[in-house]
């Protein structure tokens, strides 16, 4: 382990750059969001029933508390707010992809789709990516793609034959980064609809790995080191070769007690902290005992 770690990084909560770190003003005592994401003006936070959204000085702009009605007793297990309409939300609820108008008291479903997963990737703009597996007529299970398109208002299938299950994607200028088993990085056209190349890479660990994002043309890449601590490796955007890893020593003092005990987190997030990528940056969320989040850059 020691060969691969050329830099590591101790990011205690309350010690971050002030110039780069928003403090949220609000407090996560009773139900702690599990869901992040952030576009150029909200962050928006979710819980699996209602959804946060905070400007970028940390101040709440909106709550939405999803209708009982239309979570029939289930939480939503991902969502993205549209930046096309305010109040519009896509949720992931029970495998079905619906989008909420959030715009009255009411609440009321758009439209929705028996489309499967538990993740929704989104590619900018309302063009989003929902994994899902099918049965095929032999009994098999058929890992496969869906892309959401807007204008269309429909759900189409866009891949079959590559295994999109359970790992994080990025979708960046047409083409979708997903890293599979044996940290194979796969490059598929989603403008095309074709598979463009797999590369495997080199310099990482045999664990499981999921795509983060961008930043200053790097490719981020990040993994759980066997003693729990995350691992984030920047790979040569060219050449897609490791150049350097930081492992985060993540003090878990100050880590929120509800999300400490939370164990279907433990396998993508054992450090209790989120990820979203923005543009050309990553950004973390990281909440406290006390309630109090920030979010800051990588």
């Amino acid at each position: 382990m020691d060969t691969l770690i050329k830099s590591s990084s101790k990011m205690p909560e309350g010690n971050f750059d002030p110039n780069d770190s928003i403090q949220l003003r609000y407090k996560f005592i009773k139900e702690v969001p599990t869901q992040f994401k952030i576009n150029d003006s909200i962050i928006y936070l979710g819980n699996g029933k209602c959804i946060v959204g905070f400007d970028l000085k940390g101040e709440k702009v909106s709550e939405i508390k999803i209708a009982q009605e239309i979570l029939n007793g289930i939480p939503f297990s991902d969502f993205e707010a549209s930046e096309v309409f305010n109040n519009m939300y896509y949720l992931l609820i029970g495998g079905k992809f619906i989008l909420v108008d959030a715009n009255d008291s009411q609440q009321k479903i758009v439209f929705e789709y028996n489309a499967g997963g538990d993740k929704i990737f989104s590619a900018g703009k309302d063009n989003f990516f929902i994994p899902y597996q099918s049965q095929s007529s032999d009994g098999g299970i058929i890992s496969s793609l869906k892309k959401y398109f807007d204008n269309e208002n429909k759900l189409n299938d866009f891949k079959s034959n590559v295994d999109f299950s359970g790992e994080s994607f990025l979708a960046s200028n047409g083409v979708i980064y997903f890293i599979s088993e044996g940290n194979e990085l796969h490059l598929v056209s989603y403008n095309e609809r074709i598979e463009t190349d797999i590369i495997q890479l080199e310099g990482m660990i045999d664990n499981r790995a999921w795509v983060l994002g961008f930043q200053n043309d790097k490719l981020l890449v990040k993994q759980v080191s066997d003693s729990g601590n995350d691992i984030i490796y920047e790979l040569n955007k060219n050449n897609f070769k490791v150049e350097k890893s930081n492992l985060l020593d993540i003090d878990y003092s100050d880590i929120n007690q509800e999300l400490l005990e939370d164990e279907d987190l433990f396998l993508d997030n054992p450090n209790r902290i989120f990820y979203a990528s923005y543009k050309n940056s990553i950004k973390v969320l990281r909440i406290g005992k006390s309630g109090n989040a920030i979010v800051y850059s990588l």
